[in-house]
């Protein structure tokens, strides 16, 4: 039974490794285009509060050099 198994997983293995493969899948491209559902130009709050953050780290940063 194990032996059966056996030949059955590498004949598949065979199968899948003898015959050449598509390198892209048909149609693929042709699919309908996706438009982004958010506005990636406009900030979030949260980006905003993290950017100023880094912001003012830096400033602190720079002004502890200095002093």
């Amino acid at each position: 039974m194990e032996e059966e198994s056996k030949k059955k997983i590498r004949s598949t293995l065979d199968d899948l490794i003898g015959h050449d493969l598509p390198d892209e899948v048909p149609g693929l491209s042709d699919g309908p285009k996706l438009t982004p559902v958010k506005d990636l130009s406009k900030e979030t709050n949260s980006q905003a509060l993290v950017r100023a953050k880094t912001k003012a780290k830096g400033v602190m940063n720079n002004l502890l050099k200095f002093y």
